[in-house]
């Protein structure tokens, strides 16, 4: 499960309160792929690495999440793990 604008429930400029109903009702396995946010994470599943991204969390080049993106790719045994799906 992935979040979106009908998940927000606040103006995008006050985020501390958004999405804390998301938050409540979906957890998600953030914590297991490293991330500090129920917003992006990451598992696998039949040799496929899936990376769910959150659209409304901070995605620049400084962020937590680019940089968690770039830590999870890294971990990828491609190996072992040929297939890499990204949603957003």
């Amino acid at each position: 499960v992935t979040e979106g604008n009908h998940e927000v429930e606040t103006i995008i400029l006050l985020m501390e309160h958004a999405f804390k109903s998301y938050n409540a009702r979906w957890q998600m396995p953030y914590k297991e792929s490293g991330s500090t946010s129920n917003l992006y994470y990451s598992f696998e599943v039949a040799g496929v690495h899936v990376i769910m991204l959150g659209s409304y969390a901070n995605y620049g080049k400084d962020s937590d999440q680019y940089k968690w993106l770039q830590g999870d790719l890294g971990k990828v045994d491609r190996v072992k793990t040929p297939w890499i799906f990204v949603l957003l």
